[in-house]
């Protein structure tokens, strides 16, 4: 029987789900490969097999639901749980992670692979934008799975959360001035005003997370008032989710960081959700709630990859692939330990080793990433969003499989396992 329109999206989401569900007992029961990188496997193995499903999710399609979608919902629960405590402690690491670390891996990734992927100049910063954002949608339930130490899982996701905003910015800014330059032929500079550039961007950087910052505190403000006044469970949960949406909406609207936006919104109410006049009962059901939309979310989002995931393109792209898989990590590991040193210099509480060590080691590279490949606008030439693609799902596989199978062993020999095992399932 062929199934159309919205009975194939939901025979598809069918599909997934059982899958989804026999994935996440089989996790349960080996304790050994997190539910997440599991799921990818999985999607990749049904993948090579060549099974098809019916309601065409379009590459253009897929880019929007991971942006527009899922991460908001995901950056939003992963932000409402955070220690504000520890993050508060620990914010000028995070930021200096989130923004100069990625500015700065940028710039190293961009020259770098200038020379070594044979891009020009300029194209190579965009590639670098596109693929360098750290993945809290990966990193949250990776580190919840392996019982990660409460200070280096805030660095992680901290970092991650921001320079997710960051990275969009960017990327905005560099795909402008591209789409600009090829109207001149194949883009190769910055045109006649690079320092005027420079100054635009940096001016994006702050507009754009301060913006999402105010945005994001006030629109959290509004609703932690409304839903304090109530004290209704059914309230607390259908407001939390037009706060999460609506920053995120708003922040875009008003050209700043809607991602930015979230997170702040996300750390207003977890800011408030302790001390807060919420009974016990109006605290658990928004938990349980947004503890369930992030297992869903996440669950939709590993196993598309591996469906989507152009397995034989990375076959015939495997030295391009490997070469672009080195330079990232290279680029974030040689930007990532003089950072920490220089941070361990002020007034913080020293980032040991071990941490530094995993904060590189850790920086899995998927949603956001592949979202900016796969929307890359019309307008930009076919043949290079083709080997942009590739490459960027090269590394998200890569970085996922190998570096997500590998945390808890990374972790073990550092001494930062502090519990084994789990499904990621709520």
């Amino acid at each position: 029987m062929e199934f159309t329109g919205v009975e194939a999206v939901l025979l598809d989401l069918v599909v997934l789900f059982a899958l989804a569900g026999t994935i996440a007992a089989f996790a349960a029961a080996s304790a050994r490969i997190p539910y997440t990188i599991a799921l990818v496997i999985v999607g990749l193995a049904v993948s090579l097999l060549g099974l098809e499903f019916q309601s065409g999710l379009t590459t253009e399609l897929l880019s929007e639901l991971i942006l527009m979608v899922l991460v908001p919902a995901l950056l939003f629960q992963g932000a409402s749980r955070v220690n504000i405590d520890e993050f508060a402690e620990n914010v000028g690491p995070i930021l200096g992670l989130a923004v100069v670390g990625l500015l700065a891996s940028v710039a190293l990734l961009g020259a770098v692979g200038h020379l070594a992927l044979g891009f020009p100049l300029l194209l190579s910063l965009l590639f670098a934008t596109i693929v360098l954002p750290t993945d809290p949608v990966a990193v949250l339930p990776l580190f919840e799975e392996l019982g990660a130490p409460e200070r280096l899982s805030i660095l992680v996701d901290g970092e991650s959360m921001l320079n997710d905003g960051v990275g969009v910015v960017l990327y905005t800014s560099f795909i402008d001035v591209v789409l600009r330059e090829q109207a001149l032929g194949e883009p190769t500079g910055f045109g006649p005003q690079p320092v005027a550039f420079l100054a635009t961007l940096a001016t994006d950087i702050a507009v754009a997370m301060g913006g999402g910052i105010l945005v994001g505190a006030v629109s959290g403000y509004v609703v932690y008032r409304v839903i304090a006044a109530f004290d209704d469970e059914l309230t607390t949960v259908i407001l939390s989710f037009v706060l999460a949406y609506g920053a995120f909406l708003i922040g875009e609207t008003l050209a700043t960081s809607g991602v930015v936006a979230v997170v702040s919104a996300g750390l207003f109410i977890a800011e408030r959700r302790e001390d807060s006049p919420l009974g016990a009962d109006t605290r658990l059901t928004f938990r349980v709630t947004w503890q369930s939309a992030a297992f869903i979310g996440n669950t939709f989002l590993f196993l598309t990859i591996g469906l989507v995931t152009p397995f034989g393109v990375l076959v015939d792209e495997a030295a391009p692939i490997a070469v672009a898989i080195v330079l990232v990590f290279l680029a974030r590991a040689v930007v990532v330990y003089p950072l920490t040193g220089l941070l361990n210099r002020g007034p913080i509480d020293p980032i040991p080793l071990s941490y530094q060590h995993v904060l590189v080691w850790g920086g899995i590279h998927v949603s956001i990433p592949l979202a900016l490949a796969l929307g890359l606008p019309a307008a930009f030439p076919d043949r290079l969003a083709a080997q942009f693609q590739a490459l960027t799902f090269g590394i998200a596989t890569f970085t996922l499989i190998v570096q997500g199978l590998t945390m808890a062993p990374v972790l073990d020999r550092l001494g930062l396992t502090t519990k084994r095992g789990g499904n990621g399932g709520p």
